[in-house]
């Protein structure tokens, strides 16, 4: 995505990793607000090529969740979606 830059509506295929700057003057150091609302999901689930690459092949576990949801902490989005107030549920599928 940064190769070739398409951040922005102009699309202007800028190379960010080698420091190239186009007209919106995004760098290679893209960051998200910590006022973005994120959306952590664990309803992924598998098809097609999917089941070629091992990663891809199978619905994400509660601890791959959770870390998904630390992550995002980790980096300073605590705008999270919730199932209900008290506190983000995984539901397998």
């Amino acid at each position: 995505m940064l190769e070739e830059c398409c951040l922005c509506p102009r699309h202007c295929g800028v190379d960010r990793l080698a420091g190239e700057s186009g007209k919106c003057h995004i760098t290679n150091q893209v960051m998200v607000s910590s006022y973005t609302y994120l959306n952590i999901m664990a309803q992924y689930r598998p098809c097609y090529k999917a089941f070629d690459i091992l990663l891809l092949s199978r619905p994400m576990n509660t601890q791959e969740f959770r870390e998904a949801i630390d992550l995002a902490h980790q980096q300073g989005v605590d705008r999270l979606d919730r199932y209900n107030s008290l506190q983000l549920r995984f539901i397998p599928g």
